[in-house]
């Protein structure tokens, strides 16, 4: 069976006089498409596969983000039919909210499929609903449950009767009440078909604007105990507005989806200095930003360096409106922009929007070392330093001078080090001044250094070598006690005589002098041999 899909008249009506159990749910606004696309094969293009997109233009406007829905168009082979898909779906998401679930008795075995009616309950807190208790007249009914006066205000009642055998819905203006429990309600103009005891019945009370709704049937499960299981969405019937007319104008617009996209416009290419860097990053960072026909196109992006004797091209990515990428700074680059349209047609890179730029990277001065330590030992230097507070740097550079000057450019430079330690032969034995600089990783200094006094220290303890020559031997000559050459042997103890040294020589952690010594005439014997 074939139902088609177009506006309904309302044939029933469900309320709480005959629904046992209820449920809605609504569809939020993030779970609804406002972009539809039809995939189709079109006959005016010896069946090309191709693709019909209706957008719903209010929500681009207000800035959502685009949520896309794709169908396959089975059997579709015009532009006009799949685009008038699109439109529906479009209309159905932008319109239908809601979606009902409930159980219904023997009334709703009459109920097909596409089928629109009325529904009210009390878990929308919204409306009255139950079964007509008596018929006094077309004008006068008495209900099941209660009416205020001030009920009254706006509100429509909704009857489901039997007229000629086939469910009909019919709707009256009350205009009074006796504010009884079972209410008995009047209306000024007779309904149109007079209503029978027991029949179903809506009521949209004051606040309750549109209540009874109207939901579309999408299914209907009979059970075994004879009930119905209806499942039904919202129903607006604008959603049918999709006529060929305003499709036909619509396709006949439509760009040639085989046609190049227009190029990009507002091109602007500058460098980025991201605040997570912090003086640590080696590369400098570029931004491309531009603007594009329409929302449905992006754009390849592609950069190279300018110069040398060819020019290697770097595909960055493809984006919508920006981009971000990372270059080796102090060099001029090509950047371009190429457009891509829906449809994936495209330009060729030699073919696009372009423009220059020169990177340096972050040339911003570090801060000089939060603090520097130095001792000396074994005549080596052992500088410990503190990194900059919040900062991240590269390395340092450490130079000395005899004097504690902020001015240390010319001064001789002990080296450099990426790590928190430097370890380096110790360049003086008297006091002297360290100078530390922090280096980003581009190379750039402090523009100040962090300044150290060091001083080299004697050892705090001393220990002397003794050596024995044991030799009796002595083939030189002497005088008195002059020894000119040969080995020595000196009997006897307690010398006493003249020693001379040389000049005290020290380097940090040592100390020592030449000694020679001139010995006083004693009673003692030289031993002696050749």
């Amino acid at each position: 069976t074939a139902i088609p899909d177009n506006a309904k008249t309302v044939t029933g009506v469900f309320s709480m006089g005959n629904v046992r159990d209820f449920a809605v749910q609504y569809l939020g606004n993030r779970s609804r498409p406002n972009a539809v696309e039809v995939q189709y094969y079109n006959a005016a293009t010896n069946y090309e596969a191709e693709q019909a997109l209706q957008v719903e233009s209010a929500a681009l406007v207000a800035g959502e983000a685009v949520r896309k829905e794709s169908i396959s168009g089975t059997g579709i082979t015009r532009a006009i039919q799949a685009n008038r898909l699109a439109k529906r779906r479009i209309l159905i998401a932008s319109s239908v909210s809601r979606t009902v679930e409930f159980s219904v008795g023997i009334e709703g075995i009459a109920v097909m499929p596409m089928d629109v009616v009325r529904i009210q309950h009390d878990a929308s807190n919204k409306g009255k609903g139950g079964r007509i208790l008596a018929v006094n007249s077309a004008s006068s009914i008495q209900i099941d449950t209660q009416v205020l006066t001030a009920d009254l205000s706006g509100a429509t009642v909704y009857i489901r009767v039997v007229s000629g055998g086939v469910d009909t819905v019919i709707s009256g203006t009350p205009t009074g009440t006796d504010q009884a429990e079972h209410s008995t309600i009047t209306f000024s103009t007779p309904l149109g078909v007079t209503p029978t005891a027991g029949d179903p019945y809506g009521y949209g009370a004051v606040g309750a604007t549109g209540w009874p709704k109207l939901f579309q049937v999408q299914s209907v499960t009979h059970n075994e105990d004879f009930t119905r299981r209806i499942t039904a969405t919202e129903y607006n019937s604008t959603v049918y507005t999709d006529d060929p007319g305003e499709i036909e104008t619509f396709t006949d617009t439509m760009p040639d989806p085989r046609a190049m996209p227009a190029q990009v416009t507002g091109l602007r290419v500058y460098e980025e200095f991201p605040e997570g860097c912090a003086g640590a990053c080696g590369l400098a960072r570029v931004r491309a930003e531009w603007r594009l026909e329409t929302a449905w196109q992006k754009a390849d992006v592609w950069y190279g360096v300018v110069g040398g004797d060819g020019q290697d091209w770097e595909y960055v990515g493809r984006f919508q409106e920006s981009a971000t990428f990372d270059v080796e700074p102090d060099q001029t680059y090509n950047v371009r922009v190429v457009p891509v349209s829906a449809q994936e047609t495209r330009r060729r890179p030699d073919n696009a929007v372009e423009a220059f730029v020169y990177p340096r990277g972050d040339r911003t001065p570090p801060s000089p070392p939060a603090a520097v330590y130095a001792t000396v030992a074994n005549q080596v230097l052992h500088v410990l330093i503190e990194p900059p507070s919040g900062q991240t740097v590269d390395g340092y550079e450490i130079r000395y001078a005899s004097g504690s000057g902020s001015i240390f450019g010319g001064e001789p430079r002990l080296g450099f080090t990426r790590s928190d330690t430097f370890t380096v032969a110790c360049p003086s034995t008297s006091t002297f001044y360290l100078h530390v600089r922090s280096r980003t990783a581009r190379g750039v200094l402090s523009e100040s250094s962090t300044t150290l006094r060091v001083d080299p220290t004697a050892p705090t303890s001393i220990y002397t070598t003794k050596q024995n020559i044991a030799d009796t031997g002595f083939p030189g000559s002497k005088s008195n006690t002059a020894v000119t050459s040969g080995s020595l042997f000196l009997s006897g103890s307690n010398l006493s005589g003249t020693y001379v040294s040389t000049a005290f020589t020290s380097t940090g952690n040592r100390a020592w002098w030449l000694v020679s010594s001139t010995l006083d005439l004693v009673e003692r014997t030289w031993d002696e041999s050749g």
